[in-house]
Order: C-alpha cells, then sequence, then structure tokens
C-alpha cells in the first residue's frame, strides 16, 4: 500500500478505471493501525488493486471529499466510482472477496 503524498495522485489513480482500495484512517488511532496492517496483507494478494493510504491527519479534506467521516473507513473504486465502502467495522473476508472479483475483471 502507498502513502498519499497528495490527494490528485489518488483522484487520477481513481479514475484511471483501474481498481482502487483507499484506506482513510488516522496514525494516532491504535485501531487505525491494526487494522492498516491486516489490510496490507490482504492487498499485497492483488496486485491489479492500486492500493493507498490516507492520513487524515495529513490531508484533513480527504474525509469531506471521501465521505470518510469515521475512521477507519475503506472504500474500494472501480472505474472512478465507490463500489464498496465500509466504516471502522471492516470485515477482511469480505473485503478479500471483494478484491478477487476486482481483480478478475
Amino acid at each position: 500500500m502507498r502513502y498519499v503524498e497528495f490527494l490528485n495522485d489518488l483522484e487520477e489513480e481513481i479514475h484511471s478505471h483501474k481498481p482502487v482500495l483507499a484506506y482513510f484512517y488516522r496514525e494516532e488511532s491504535e485501531l487505525c493501525r491494526i487494522l492498516y496492517k491486516k489490510i496490507a496483507r490482504v492487498a499485497r494478494k492483488y496486485s491489479r488493486v492500486s492500493s493507498y493510504v490516507v492520513d487524515l491527519e495529513r490531508h484533513p479534506t480527504a474525509a469531506g471529499e471521501f465521505l470518510a467521516y469515521s475512521i477507519p473507513t475503506l472504500i474500494l473504486f472501480y472505474r472512478g466510482k465507490p463500489v464498496y465502502m465500509r466504516r471502522e467495522d471492516i470485515d477482511l473476508g469480505e473485503l478479500e472477496q471483494r478484491l478477487a472479483q476486482l481483480s478478475a475483471l
């Protein structure tokens, strides 16, 4: 998973018609850090999906732009549109299923 330096880069990737996984979190949240490690491990299995991490402390406008008002928030995009979104309660098994489906497209 790549850390987002500039939100424009993430937006360009989302609109590139490739599957994109975006994980929105805050570094000071222990839950966010624990889930990040687990999500990154799952995401590594799917090289066709571009995976990004957005620290909402560094990019506070991203919360409103991507409706990531609670942390952590995970969004899968395909062809520029969100196709899967989870806040706080992220099921890793379900995430893996969704990533497998998008990787097959």
